[in-house]
């Protein structure tokens, strides 16, 4: 049985004096008609070709099942780093990886409305997102093994990695897989992935969302952000109930 956490947040965010506060992403992936990073890092890749849609900024990858991207040596220190995404799913409903970590059955998956870390019993948050719904997230891990998961701004649940270190990536980052030979994927958009060999701030991350169109100041490598400040409301947490995972063992992963 996995509890998930319900987010009940009224967030309210608003301009004020600027001032510097993000520092720009080490790797940035736009997606924007090709599979480059563009700080001249490695390439992107997918499985069986890719298509994107929509145009500009706004341009993304449209993944298929099974074929969102993957990423090598994503961060300099594996197990330190924060991810930030900016996607959609076709459906809601089932179970669906977002995030592998290390071709492990562990990692970040979509249950219906709700966001699960598989691995950890009871770690995950119902956030009530809708097919073709935009979302923004933010992963992160520091050297104390402590992860965090962060949607619309708002962190959303946390977990203790560091006796297990699920969420410490491999020689590889998969998203939107659940390869090799999983079920466990879907179909859905890609605006953007931008990873950072630090980890961000809850200051931060609350300014990267920037009252729900995500910052894109960084959409030119040179541009140096300087965010304004934010007011942040955030309302309470409850607990709505549990999941039962699915067909594979949970003898492998299922530890706390």
């Amino acid at each position: 049985m996995k509890s998930l956490i319900a987010l009940a947040a009224a967030v309210t965010l608003t301009a004020g004096a600027a001032h510097a506060g993000v520092v720009a992403p080490s790797k940035i992936y736009e997606f924007s008609g090709n599979l480059n990073e563009q700080n001249g890092g490695a390439t992107a890749t997918t499985t069986w070709g890719t298509t994107y849609q929509g145009s500009g900024e706004t341009q993304g990858l449209k993944y298929a099942r099974n074929d969102g991207p993957t990423i090598l040596a994503p961060f300099k220190n594996p197990g330190i780093y924060s991810l930030e995404m900016y996607f959609s799913m076709d459906k809601v409903g089932g179970w669906q990886r977002i995030v592998d970590f290390s071709r492990h059955e562990a990692g970040i998956y979509a249950m219906s409305d709700s966001i699960l870390f598989y691995g950890y019993n009871g770690t995950g948050a119902d956030i009530n997102f809708a097919p073709n719904q935009m979302l923004h997230m933010v992963f992160t891990r520091d050297s104390a093994g402590h992860f965090r998961a962060y949607a619309g701004g708002v962190e959303i649940f946390n977990v203790s990695d560091a006796f297990y270190g699920h969420a410490v990536f491999g020689d590889q980052m998969q998203l939107f897989n659940d390869r090799p030979g999983g079920s466990e994927a879907g179909t859905g958009f890609l605006d953007f992935a931008r990873l950072y060999d630090r980890v961000l701030t809850q200051d931060e991350i609350t300014q990267l969302y920037a009252g729900g169109t995500p910052l894109r100041a960084f959409d030119s490598i040179s541009a140096v952000p300087e965010p304004g400040t934010w007011a942040l409301m955030i309302g309470g947490f409850g607990l709505t109930g549990a999941a039962l995972r699915r067909r594979r063992s949970l003898a492998a992963v299922a530890h706390a």
